[in-house]
């Protein structure tokens, strides 16, 4: 693909979903670049916002649910991520995500051995990345947690419990192993 084809694929993705999601009260930033191979789920009555210059590779997979999520400027989603907001998702700015990384601010409730859990609700805490924070690839990012500026998330970690500033986490459950 030529870079004249490229640079036109990209502006042709962009304006078709942020006019399509600016109808039902999304907010898309400028200069953002959003795949048409990507999923953005339906964001009537939910607060979701892009700021600018945001590129969402292909084959991402975006659902507020019953919550919101706002994402920050300067930010990368690549490809097969998904990100769920029901419990309410906030990304800093220059926040990196890697490939096949899941973040999931909501949690089943299972402690009623009489009733099926699909029937139990949920734990609703949400997640906050805050800036400059890069999340490796096939990482998980569980509700309740918080990981703060600076922060490195090594590929394949599970992040159950808030991360410090500029700390470096991996492992399953992730771990602080040194501070940048």
């Amino acid at each position: 693909m030529s870079k004249r084809q490229l640079s036109y694929f990209s502006s042709f993705s962009f304006r078709f979903v942020s006019l399509f999601y600016r109808i039902r009260g999304a907010r898309i930033g400028r200069f953002c670049r959003i795949s048409p191979f990507s999923i953005i789920v339906n964001c009537a009555h939910r607060a979701f916002s892009i700021a600018d210059n945001v590129r969402i590779s292909p084959f991402v997979f975006i659902d507020p649910g019953c919550g919101s999520i706002v994402i920050g400027s300067n930010c990368s989603i690549n490809p097969c991520c998904v990100i769920y907001g029901h419990g309410g998702l906030t990304i800093g700015d220059y926040v990196r995500i890697a490939a096949g990384t899941v973040i999931i601010p909501a949690n089943h409730r299972f402690d009623d051995l009489d009733r099926p859990i699909s029937r139990q609700g949920l734990h609703l805490k949400g997640i906050q990345i805050d800036d400059n924070v890069w999340i490796g690839s096939g990482c998980r990012i569980l509700d309740g947690v918080h990981i703060a500026s600076g922060c490195v998330v090594g590929s394949g970690s599970v992040v159950t419990k808030s991360l410090p500033r500029n700390s470096v986490a991996v492992g399953v459950p992730a771990r602080v192993i040194r501070y940048r």
